[in-house]
């Protein structure tokens, strides 16, 4: 069942993924970790028809992608704030390359943006990256997220009226 579904998935998830994370060895990482998981999950996988597997695959996927996230920001908050004269060491999380990239990129608004966006719950912080730093239409978020288009527009403009409400502070 699993190779089944590996073969129908695998190219999907990781092009997907691959657009998500920005860089495809570390979507071919998360990809395979996921199928990790699927197998270890195997039994439950087994009750699902295959649009739910699909679901139940992007789901593992985008979970693990974001961990990787809060991994490094808690990382990169931690070398921020020893600031003990050594080096800056990040976890090889996301990639050196990205990495690289957001310690180029991290100034003073940025640190202040994550903090501001780290007030949002969780699902709503997510829509919010999603939809207006890496460009996903509330449609795509919708079907990734196995919601109506709708709810996923509600939820942003939730998120933006809790950004706009902490900007006024």
């Amino acid at each position: 069942m699993l190779e089944q579904l590996y073969e129908k998935l695998y190219i999907e998830i990781l092009r997907w993924c691959t657009k998500l994370c920005g860089d495809s060895h570390t979507a071919e990482e998360l990809v395979h970790e996921a199928f990790l998981r699927a197998m270890s999950n195997e039994e439950t996988l087994l009750n699902l028809n295959f649009r739910k597997q699909r679901a139940w695959m992007y789901r593992t996927t985008r979970n693990l992608f974001l961990d990787r996230l809060k991994k490094m920001k808690r990382e990169y908050l931690y070398s921020f704030s020893a600031d003990n004269g050594e080096e800056r060491i990040l976890d090889d999380a996301l990639g050196k390359d990205y990495q690289n990239g957001l310690e180029e990129e991290m100034d003073e608004g940025s640190i202040i943006m994550e903090m501001i966006l780290s007030r949002l719950p969780e699902q709503e912080r997510t829509f919010f990256v999603m939809r207006y730093l890496m460009g996903y239409s509330s449609k795509e978020l919708g079907e990734l997220f196995a919601l109506p288009a709708g709810t996923v527009r509600s939820k942003l403009h939730s998120a933006r009226k809790m950004l706009r409400d902490e900007l006024k502070k």
